[in-house]
């Protein structure tokens, strides 16, 4: 009996829900107004549709991004190719434009030759060589293959066969030739340039005296710096200074030179002491001698003894002074000629008879 009442319990609350249900649900309709299998179908076909196109995308982009690729190499083979000849035809342009320059008159006038070398081992002639050679390579736009060939047609003497014997010494040695102007200044240093000129340069400054002009001591002072390196400018001074005549070292210390270039300037303004300072006393007695002989002699107590000349006559010659002869003679009454003695140039005659 309890079991009974527990079950009719339970069923009236399970009606209770179902009313609460239905009540929240609503009326059901009677019939649907669209039919649901159609749609559910359709929406199934086009649902795997959508997945096979799906699975097929991946390929379809892998094909796609290789077909771009090749594209890409296509063009980017064409483009370095372009490229490449553009290039080349670039190259060839500048080399025609280089040789046209090359070629082209710099200017009307005529390029002098430089002087030979002819291997004198002198500092001084190879430095002037190699400037030289430099400055007609530069005025006459040689290239630089041609340095070396050109210079050695301006090798003459011992310069030339140094520069035979070493081109066949290279050849049958198999060595390297001399093809760069950089090189060869190197080797014809090497082979002509003295190693002690510097060393030569100072011993011969410390010897040199001004024993002639100031000027002559100045050029030989500064061509004796030529060869000297690395002396300081105080040195310079002393070396300058020490080789003048004392006087001439008063007077640049006097005006305070403190360098050698204004040293130099101020010695070559200094008038020669020697030259200007006197004649001679010796000298000087001589050429009085010489123009009082042109005159006359002078007599032991000061008198002047007049000059006589030898008159030709019809008896004879007699000597004759200028004050017995018969001025009313036409012509000189010196030497009897058909000109005058107030001439001025048959002084010239008169005496050289």
């Amino acid at each position: 009996m309890a079991d009974q009442t527990s079950l009719q319990n339970r069923v009236t609350e399970l009606e209770s829900h179902v009313k609460q249900i239905m009540e929240l649900l609503g009326q059901a309709p009677e019939s649907p107004s669209v039919p649901l299998f159609p749609l559910v179908d359709a929406l199934s076909a086009r649902v795997e549709t959508l997945l096979k196109t799906v699975g097929d995308l991946p390929g379809m982009v892998d094909k796609w991004v290789t077909t771009v690729m090749e594209e890409v190499s296509i063009l980017t083979d064409a483009v370095d190719l372009k490229v490449g000849s553009m290039q080349a035809e670039v190259n060839l342009l500048k080399r025609v434009v280089g040789r046209e320059e090359d070629r082209a008159p710099v200017s009307k006038v005529k390029v002098p030759d430089p002087k030979p070398f002819a291997g004198a081992h002198s500092a001084k002639e190879l430095e002037n060589f190699l400037w030289d050679m430099e400055t007609y390579f530069q005025v006459a736009r040689v290239p630089e293959a041609e340095k070396v060939s050109i210079t050695s047609m301006y090798l003459t003497g011992d310069a030339k066969l140094w520069w035979r014997t070493r081109f066949s010494d290279d050849a049958s040695a198999n060595r390297d030739r001399i093809e760069t102007w950089d090189v060869l200044k190197k080797e014809l240093k090497d082979q002509f340039m003295p190693c002690n000129t510097s060393w030569l340069a100072r011993e011969s400054l410390r010897k040199l005296k001004h024993t002639g002009t100031v000027r002559d001591y100045v050029k030989e002072f500064s061509s004796l710096m030529l060869d000297v390196r690395d002396m300081s400018e105080e040195d310079k001074l002393f070396n300058f200074l020490s080789g003048l005549q004392t006087w001439a070292q008063t007077e640049l210390r006097r005006q305070g030179v403190k360098d050698l270039p204004s040293a130099i300037a101020a010695a070559d303004r200094l008038v020669d002491y020697r030259v200007t300072s006197g004649s001679d006393p010796e000298k000087k007695k001589k050429d009085s001698g010489k123009e009082k002989g042109k005159s006359g002699k002078v007599g032991k107590k000061g008198k002047f003894k007049k000059k006589k000349f030898k008159e030709v006559t019809g008896s004879g010659t007699k000597e004759t002074t200028p004050s017995n002869v018969d001025k009313t003679k036409k012509g000189c009454y010196l030497c009897n000629g058909d000109h005058r003695m107030r001439d001025d140039d048959a002084l010239v005659e008169c005496f050289g008879c």
